[in-house]
């Protein structure tokens, strides 16, 4: 259907994980083509008309009754994973905070985590909702539950570290951000900067920064700097070995990084 898009192509996608999470509930499997035709034949309508609701209609009634005695659903034999529900959730919640409805969404991806409080996804999740509903301090306190789950996940770990940065814990945030360190490095702050790591430093100059601690914020912000300016130094060493080892395509994609490394996000 040409006339569907954005907002409206979102919904459709609601209306299918919502009669997805249903039928997994009741069934303990995904929603069959008639379920999921009379949950997106409103939406259709509206913006295709009577046709396209005709069609849904009709497509609902023959699988409807192929499938009578499973009311729209496989035969238990082909029951799903249990863990279908939780990413049917997963989308649905998806879905609600593309639309803007956090509350509801917040509602979802609490019953994913209820369902299995093991998954760190779920978790993550929530904590990006949280955030966006303003409240920082229980978005780090969901991040950081995430980051236990999984002990040897930095993806999760860093992201842990940046949520309780901006929630003003920065003690807890040094810790977390100390465990992927070199062990052999003994100072984790001084590892951190050998290894540019400018996310970090932005994020702990600003903590620092609204803690009242100008001048160690200040510090963080001129190591970043410094960072730069290292990258500039650092590019003469690759001419000759470039053109020596003919790796032109890549020296010419450095050359064209370093005509604009000041415009990088991290250094504005």
């Amino acid at each position: 259907s040409g006339g569907l898009g954005g907002r409206a192509a979102c919904e459709l996608v609601l209306a299918l994980a919502e009669a997805h999470v249903r039928s997994l509930r009741d069934h303990g499997a995904f929603a069959s083509d008639a379920a999921c035709a009379e949950a997106t034949a409103p939406l259709l309508q509206a913006v295709d008309g009577p046709r396209a609701a005709e069609t849904a209609g009709a497509a609902a009634a023959s699988e409807k009754e192929a499938a009578a005695p499973h009311r729209g659903s496989p035969p238990p034999e082909e029951e799903e994973p249990p863990t279908r529900v939780v990413w049917a959730l997963y989308l649905k919640t998806h879905c609600l905070e593309w639309l803007g409805r956090l509350e509801e969404a917040l509602a979802a991806i609490d019953e994913a985590i209820a369902h299995t409080p093991t998954a760190v996804d779920p978790y993550e999740k929530r904590a990006r909702l949280l955030k966006r509903s303003g409240d920082t301090a229980a978005a780090a306190d969901a991040m950081d539950a995430a980051r236990t789950l999984d002990l040897a996940d930095r993806y999760i770990n860093n992201k842990a570290t940046k949520y309780l940065l901006r929630a003003g814990r920065i003690r807890e945030a040094r810790a977390a951000a100390a465990l992927f360190t070199r062990p052999e490095a003994r100072d984790a702050e001084r590892h951190l900067k050998d290894m540019q790591a400018t996310w970090y430093e932005l994020e702990v100059g600003r903590a620092l920064g609204r803690a009242g601690l100008a001048g160690q914020a200040l510090k963080k912000f001129t190591d970043v700097q410094q960072h730069f300016a290292d990258f500039i130094d650092d590019q003469f060493d690759f001419h000759t070995y470039c053109v020596r080892k003919m790796t032109l395509r890549a020296y010419v994609a450095v050359l064209r990084f370093e005509d604009r490394v000041r415009g990088h996000h991290a250094y504005r």
